[in-house]
């Protein structure tokens, strides 16, 4: 489940990029024949803030999380286990705690349109929420991998 989870986050941020890169480039074009565009910023900041929190759950599927492991890595090996295991639990309450701040504030912006696009703002910023539950399942794995001993 987690290698599919990756896979589609994969998918949805390279095809988010893609639309930013085009989005960018229609901008920059426009600009240098002094066509107006006012839909092409918009869209490219709502295009990047989708970007921001799917790839930010993609990086956390591939282990790119920020680490500094200075310390950690003189631990012993029994001790880096409970390191892991505290640091997987805060980041799941902290996650949990995102999440519903998340939802709250889809509530509050629900049904309220961008400016230039018409568009319901909620879609775009539903991938707050979204992308952090997606981590959550990966904490969630993270911990049962810690704490489930290893098969000899």
């Amino acid at each position: 489940m987690v290698k599919k989870i990756e896979k589609i986050l994969g998918i949805i941020s390279a095809i988010l990029l893609v639309i930013l890169a085009l989005i960018v480039t229609l901008q920059i074009f426009a600009r240098v024949l002094t066509i107006s565009v006012p839909w092409s910023e918009e869209l490219a900041r709502q295009a990047l803030i989708c970007l921001t929190f799917i790839g930010g759950a993609l990086a956390y599927y591939r282990g790119g999380e920020l680490k500094i492991t200075l310390l950690i890595d003189l631990f012993p090996p029994a001790l880096r286990k409970w390191n892991d295991l505290i640091i997987s639990i805060l980041s799941i309450a902290i996650t949990i705690v995102v999440v519903f701040s998340g939802i709250k504030f889809l509530g509050d912006i629900w049904g309220s349109p961008t400016v230039a696009l018409q568009l319901n703002k909620g879609i775009f910023f539903i991938t707050i929420p979204t992308s952090f539950l997606l981590i959550l399942i990966k904490l969630y794995k993270n911990i049962i991998g810690v704490v489930k001993p290893k098969e000899l």
